[in-house]
This record gives C-alpha cells, structure tokens and sequence, in this order.
C-alpha cells in the first residue's frame, strides 16, 4: 500500500503540473498500471483537489494495448487511401 500511496503523491505532482501548462479536461491513465488505478485514483484526485487543479481521471479501456494503438496510429498517419 505503501508503494500505491507514494507513487499517488509523486505523480499527483506530475499532472498537476502537465494540467497547469496544458489545461486539459481529462487525464487517461493507460498500460498495465491503469488496471490498478483503483488503488491511487483517489489520493492523486484528493492531491488535485486540495491543489484546485480541476481535471477528469480516467482509465484507458485499452489498458496495455494503449502504447500499441498509439504506436499504429501514428506510423499510419501519413499513409493516404486511394
């Protein structure tokens, strides 16, 4: 738990910062730590919330396969259909 509860605090830290430059609405969480999200969803949304950083958490319904799909997606951006 201890390990969840530090990792919580460090990345609460991280995308606080990313949501102040970029101003997002959402943050997905995606990869073989999104299926744990459960266990620190709550402190990094406690941490944005006391920090008044308004941003939406969410898990990525790829999970694992988020990078991969990415990965495809963006080396077939530049192929063009006939």
């Amino acid at each position: 738990r201890q390990l969840f509860d530090e990792f919580a605090h460090n990345i609460s830290v991280v995308i606080g910062e990313f949501v102040t430059a970029y101003q997002p609405e959402v943050f997905v969480f995606g990869g073989n730590i999104a299926q744990s999200s459960h266990l620190f969803f709550p402190e990094i949304d406690a941490y944005l919330t006391q920090q008044s950083t308004q941003v939406v958490l969410r898990q990525s319904a790829l999970n694992e396969f988020a990078a991969l799909m990415g990965s495809v997606r963006m080396d077939t951006s530049h192929i063009t259909m006939l």
